[in-house]
């Protein structure tokens, strides 16, 4: 015997084949949906703009920026430096030793902005004539070199440790450099502490001897030539030869054409006392090479900052 359904009934399981298909289709269809589409829920509670800030970059240790001027002037008007001394602050300077460092044949002077035409004024009366311009950027306590010449042989110096007491040294083949250290005076803003010195880099790159090219001697740091002093933008200072006495002057210096120094012979106090026109450490800095000239250098602060 065989029962049909009544419509009703057929109707009511067709809607609900209908709506389990639909169902079954929107979870399949919600499951395959792009995640890079899905809305993004931004939570705010607890979090702070500045932690949303990208991180810090690394702190960079501050610039000392100077701008060193290099003067040449003929040996015969080296009295005249005298004139442009006497402008120049000499009570700001540490030294490691004072006399040490004029009997090594030094002088050096400070000044602030509003003299800085007055010493224009006296370097062109002494003659003086410009021959570098160079930029320096200090960041560091290894500072920088302003590197002025170079030994192509070894050189043989008087070096004074004291008003009167000096021996003999030897300076190795290599470059001759002032090394400028800057630092900022943390309770002085825009103020920078310098620290100056002579040193000579020996060069033993041309060596055959690897193995001496690996020992190879850092470089040779000259106290007596090291001073201090505080400088701010504008301040400048001036790096010149100590006057001589005209008995012991440049002019008893002499050069060969191998570069070695040697006492002028036709000199009669070189001949008289051998000590007399003896090569010191600032001779041989401020000495320009095979020409009666001496430098002047004139140290600029321009900013002590980043």
């Amino acid at each position: 015997m065989t029962h049909s359904l009544s419509p009703a009934i057929m109707v009511v399981m067709k809607l609900a084949r209908l709506f389990v298909f639909l169902f079954i289709f929107s979870i399949a269809f919600v499951g395959c949906e792009d995640p890079d589409r899905r809305p993004i829920q931004v939570v705010t509670e607890g979090v702070k703009i500045s932690d949303l800030s990208p991180p810090d970059k690394p702190a960079m240790p501050p610039e000392i920026h100077f701008r060193i001027y290099t003067f040449i002037l003929s040996e015969q008007m080296l009295a005249e430096s005298d004139n442009i001394f006497e402008i120049l602050g000499k009570d700001t300077f540490t030294f490691v030793n004072s006399e040490a460092f004029k009997a090594n044949g030094f002088a050096t002077g400070y000044a602030k902005d509003d003299l800085w035409s007055e010493l224009g004024r006296r370097l062109k009366q002494a003659g003086a004539v410009g021959v570098k311009d160079t930029a320096m950027i200090v960041y560091d306590n290894k500072g920088d070199d302003l590197v002025f010449g170079t030994l192509n042989k070894r050189v043989t110096i008087d070096y004074f440790t004291s008003a009167d007491a000096s021996f003999k040294t030897n300076i190795s083949p290599g470059k001759l450099a002032w090394r400028i250290i800057a630092t900022p005076i943390e309770d002085k803003p825009g103020t920078a502490k310098v620290s100056i010195s002579a040193v000579s880099k020996p060069d033993f790159s041309r060596s055959a001897d690897p193995f001496l090219e690996s020992r190879k001697p850092k470089a040779i740091i000259y106290d007596a030539s090291r001073f201090e002093l505080e400088m701010s933008p504008g301040g400048f200072l001036v790096l010149a030869p100590e006057k001589y006495d005209p008995e012991i002057s440049l002019e008893t210096l002499g050069l060969t054409e191998s570069g070695e120094f040697e006492l002028l012979k036709s000199d009669p106090a070189a001949i008289a006392d051998p000590q007399a026109g003896g090569l010191t450490l600032g001779k041989l800095l401020f000495k320009v090479e095979g020409r009666p000239l001496v430098r002047f250098v004139v140290v600029v602060c321009i900013r002590t900052g980043n």
